[in-house]
């Protein structure tokens, strides 16, 4: 394993563990845009996250509350560029 690839999977841990994440899927997800968009950008979305859920959480269209992985994933969508069809 590669340094870089070591560095990911560890900040990757650590964002699942601060979201309280446990799902396998969503931890490679979370993994995932790491890869794509750096460390530093998701530990700040991860701050960006815990402000939200500070602040009573992030609710889906149908009127229930986002976990704290799934509002990350959300925002990752949106901060990438994507349409905001995602549930």
């Amino acid at each position: 394993m590669s340094t870089d690839e070591a560095m990911i999977e560890s900040a990757a841990r650590e964002i699942s563990a601060a979201l309280g994440e446990t799902q396998p899927g969503a931890i490679r997800q979370i993994e995932q845009v790491i890869r794509l968009q750096g460390v530093e950008w998701a530990q700040a979305l991860q701050a960006e996250v815990a402000q939200i859920e500070a602040q009573g959480g992030m609710l889906r269209p149908d009127g229930q509350r986002r976990t704290p992985g799934g509002a990350f994933l959300y925002l990752a969508y949106q901060h990438a560029g994507g349409n905001g069809n995602q549930t």
